[in-house]
Order: C-alpha cells, then structure tokens, then sequence
C-alpha cells in the first residue's frame, strides 16, 4: 500500500485505471486524475483537426506530426500514455511542431481521404501538406525520435 502514495505508483494507478476506462480518452483521464505535481510543463497541445493543425503549420513554418488513434484501441492508448508522455518526446513536439490528433469519432471526413487500416498511425508532414513519412502502430519514444528526425534533418543520438 505504501508504494502507491509515492508519485510514481500515483501515476501507474492512474495508467492502470485509463486503460480500463470504458470510452474515456486515455490522455483526458490521466490529465484529470494526476495531480498538479506530476504533470509535466511541455504537455503537447494538440490541434484536433487538420484544417487547425496545417494553417499553424504554415503560419509558423514548422512541419506537422499528425497521430491518427482510435476510441478503445490499447496500442493508442500505451502511446499516450508512454510516448506522448516521455519528456524528450513532448519537448521536441512541443518546439519543433505543430501536433494534431485525428479520430475517426471525430474527424471521419478528413480521414476518409486517408487510407488508415491500422491504429495509431503517426505522419509527419511538410507546412507544405506534403507527408515526408509515417509509421504503423505503437511506437516507442526511440522509434518516433526517429521519425521526427526525418522531418528536421536531426542526426540520431
């Protein structure tokens, strides 16, 4: 019981309950359990649409990392809760993009254009509108450093 009263067991409370929550956006659920404290300063703020995301992406010259998840899918909820969620992650975002989240709920018309067959697709894209490239799946914080990187030119390590 003692280990749960510390921040960390605070916060995989909080991720045990997001991934059972029935219908409940995994990334609102853990901002609206987790305490002041545990909160991190760059949360990425998330354009939640693409006509929002791209006029940004033009007005600031900084290309688009566009996640596409769905409601009840487990994968989209480890990277919100995981990869979303690494400091190295929201920082690089958080200054060199501009972050969009697509649902299908949400954003049926836009992504009717997309041929998404898999859950959570990630893209990066060009102020342009022009998609560089895009990875399937969960990606952990390594794997989407990567996929940033061939959007800004940033050598590994």
């Amino acid at each position: 019981m003692k280990r749960l009263m510390g921040s960390s067991g605070c916060f995989a409370l909080a991720m045990a309950l997001c991934l059972f929550a029935s219908g409940a956006d995994a990334q609102t659920t853990v901002h609206s359990i987790l305490p002041n404290s545990v909160r991190t300063p760059n949360e990425i703020v998330w354009h939640d649409n693409l006509d929002s995301g791209w006029r940004e992406s033009k007005r600031s010259g900084r290309p688009m990392v566009i996640f596409i998840t769905a409601a009840r899918c487990r994968y989209c909820d480890a990277m919100k809760l995981t990869t979303w969620r690494d400091l190295g992650i929201e920082s690089r975002v958080g200054t060199e993009f501009v972050a969009v989240r697509l649902t299908p709920e949400q954003n049926s018309a836009e992504l009717s254009r997309i041929s998404v067959k898999v859950y959570p697709t990630t893209l990066v894209a060009l102020p342009q509108g022009k998609v560089i490239d895009h990875r399937t799946g969960f990606q952990p914080p390594n794997l989407l450093h990567g996929l940033l990187n061939r959007v800004t030119g940033r050598k590994p390590g």
